[in-house]
C-alpha cells in the first residue's frame, strides 16, 4: 500500500508538498506583481525626467532644474543639463528586469512543486500489519523448507556411507 506525504489540519489531511508549494505559489505571485509594478513605474519617472529636464532646456528656470534633480534621484538616476544618460538608464533598468525574471523563475518553480503530485513520486511503501505477518510466515516457511532439505541431503549421505561400509 502507499501512503502520500499529508499532514492533519484541524480535523483534515493535507497534502504536505501541495501546501507548501501553494504558499510559494502565493508569494512569489505578490513579489512578481511587485516587480512588474517597480519597473513599470521607474521606467515611467525615467520618462518624467527627460520630459522635465526638456522643459526646463527650454525655459532656463533653476528651481525647474531642482524639481527635476529630485524626480531623477527619485527614479535613480543622474540628471544632466542636457538630459538623462542612457547608461544610468540601463544600470536601473536591468537591475529592475532582473528582479523581474527572478520571481518569474521562482514562481514557476513553485508551480511546479504544488504540481508535484503528478510529476513527482513522493509516495512511501507502508506495510499493514496483516501484510507483515504474511511475510513473516512466508518468510519461516521457506526457511523451514530449506532446514528440511539439509536434513534429507544428510540423511541420503549417512545412508550412502552405510551401505557403502555394510558392504565392505
Amino acid at each position: 500500500m502507499k501512503r502520500i506525504m499529508t499532514a492533519r489540519i484541524g480535523g483534515r489531511y493535507i497534502i504536505v508538498p501541495k501546501l507548501l508549494g501553494l504558499l510559494l505559489v502565493l508569494v512569489a505571485l505578490l513579489l512578481f506583481l511587485g516587480a512588474t509594478i517597480d519597473l513599470v513605474v521607474t521606467w515611467d519617472k525615467i520618462k518624467d525626467v527627460h520630459f522635465c529636464l526638456e522643459g526646463v532646456k527650454q525655459t532656463g528656470d533653476e528651481t525647474g532644474y531642482l524639481i527635476c534633480s529630485i524626480k531623477a534621484l527619485a527614479a535613480g538616476v543622474y540628471p544632466y543639463s542636457n538630459g538623462v544618460d542612457y547608461m544610468d538608464v540601463w544600470g536601473v533598468m536591468s537591475v529592475k528586469a532582473a528582479l523581474w525574471f527572478f520571481w518569474v523563475f521562482l514562481l514557476v518553480i513553485a508551480l511546479v512543486i504544488y504540481q508535484s503530485g503528478k510529476i513527482f513520486e513522493l509516495e512511501e511503501e507502508v506495510m499493514e500489519p496483516a501484510d507483515e505477518t504474511k511475510v513473516k510466515t512466508e518468510a519461516s516457511a521457506e526457511k523451514i523448507m530449506k532446514e528440511a532439505e539439509k536434513t534429507v541431503k544428510r540423511t541420503r549421505r549417512t545412508r550412502k556411507r552405510t551401505t557403502k561400509t555394510t558392504k565392505k
